[in-house]
């Protein structure tokens, strides 16, 4: 007996495949005279010469809206919605290949290219169907600098437009039937390669494009961290230098490199086209430096008993507390008292400094500078009211740079340093 369940099945997976079927134009490009460079100079230069081959032609494919569905050894297999993109493609990919060959005497790489359009299963990550068959005879015709496309391709095109000639017919391996085929003398078309880069980011393997976003984001939360651990401190101790008349010459130069470093760091990237090979090394560094910094800072500061005492050793201290502004718009007023003058308002993560602290109402103050002779004051606690919850709106801090904090760093260094050799690009 048939098994119904099988058959449901079947059936089920058969209308998937019919609503899945759409009509594509495939085009494959193939290395010219790849076996015998390969037996030639060995796996590892033949190898390179597929990389170079896929990160030349990849911004390429994506230029003109297509979709790399598979690499097969020296060939590449891209599927176009539009039959005019992809022989737009196949066009600037030899376009491309002639510049960088009139560039560079060295450079040898020479492709065919094959486009045919049919109806095809189109998947997520691949495509089925005869036209992928088709394609592949269709590109096999051709020799290396030629473009051969079918005439299925080419009766959705303009042959003058593009520069069809050379009708021909073969029976492709595997066929009963004669193919007609058509070449496109690309050297004719205006040039379509404008714009393209072969240093683009893009060209990197997809799971080294994550790899990379996980490195960045990675490297983002330690400065992060940095800035919230140290150095803010020090930024909040300059500004309070400098807002009680006291402004060391360290503070012009600090704040003066950090805003031309923004300034020119700003612009630098948005002009950035491409990133460096040494760029994607550092993204790694600051993967290793976060690792480093927190495999010994987390441990240290929340099992503190478990290491040694002297990574408890004061390093360094400010010889005043901080008081953190914790709130938006917080009020600093002229005496303890919310019915007080209001002097300014301050927004949260404001690093003052404590001058003194009293208690007024139940309430406890914090007195802070506000200029060179004016000082003011800040509550540390809104009591609670009907329906109100009592609100820390600032907290007394203090800053100390302890053995842990500098083997911490140390480590944070050391990871950058092995992110940055160890960093390698896969082939495309």
């Amino acid at each position: 007996m048939p098994d119904v369940n099988q058959e449901k099945i079947s059936r089920s997976i058969a209308r998937y495949i019919r609503g899945a079927q759409k009509t594509v134009t495939i085009l494959f490009t193939d290395i010219e005279d790849s076996t015998k460079h390969w037996e030639k100079h060995g796996d590892v230069k033949g190898r390179l010469i597929i990389d170079q081959h896929n990160r030349l032609l990849f911004p390429v494919i994506s230029r003109f809206r297509g979709r790399i569905v598979k690499t097969i050894g020296d060939a590449v297999m891209a599927s176009f919605k539009d039959p005019s993109r992809a022989l737009k493609a196949a066009i600037a990919i030899q376009q491309f290949l002639r510049n960088e060959q009139q560039h560079d005497p060295e450079f040898k790489l020479r492709v065919r290219i094959g486009i045919h359009t049919g109806e095809a299963i189109v998947e997520k990550n691949d495509v089925f169907g005869d036209v992928v068959n088709t394609a592949s005879r269709v590109e096999e015709f051709g020799e290396g600098g030629d473009i051969t496309l079918s005439k299925d391709t080419a009766d959705r095109l303009k042959k003058k437009e593009f520069h069809l000639v050379g009708r021909s017919k073969f029976i492709p391996r595997g066929k009963q039937s004669p193919l007609v085929v058509y070449q496109c003398t690309w050297e004719d078309h205006a040039d379509l390669t404008a714009g393209i880069s072969s240093n683009s980011f893009f060209q990197i393997v997809i799971r080294q494009k994550l790899e990379l976003l996980f490195y960045a984001i990675s490297g983002l939360a330690f400065f992060y961290a940095l800035y919230q651990f140290y150095a803010r401190f020090f930024i909040g101790y300059l500004r309070n230098k400098a807002a009680m008349g006291l402004p060391p010459i360290l503070t012009s130069i600090v704040l003066t490199l950090v805003f031309a470093g923004a300034l020119f760091g700003g612009r630098a990237l948005l002009r950035l086209k491409t990133l460096p090979h040494l760029f994607l090394k550092a993204l790694r560094g600051g993967f290793g430096a976060c690792l480093g910094f927190l495999l010994l800072y987390v441990p240290a500061t929340t099992y503190p008993g478990v290491f040694p005492e002297k990574f408890e050793q004061e390093l360094f201290a400010f010889d005043r507390h901080f008081v953190e502004i914790l709130e938006d718009n917080v009020s600093v007023r002229r005496a303890p008292a919310f019915g007080a003058e209001i002097l300014e308002k301050v927004q949260s993560d404001r690093l003052l400094f404590l001058l003194e602290e009293t208690r007024a109402s139940r309430v406890v103050w914090n007195r802070v500078p506000v200029d060179k002779r004016t000082s003011g004051w800040v509550v540390r606690t809104v009591p609670a009211k009907i329906g109100v919850p009592m609100k820390v709106v600032s907290q007394p801090v203090r800053f100390a740079f302890h053995f842990r904090d500098a083997l911490s760093l140390f480590a944070a260094l050391a990871g950058f340093a092995w992110g940055l050799f160890t960093f390698k690009i896969r082939p495309a």
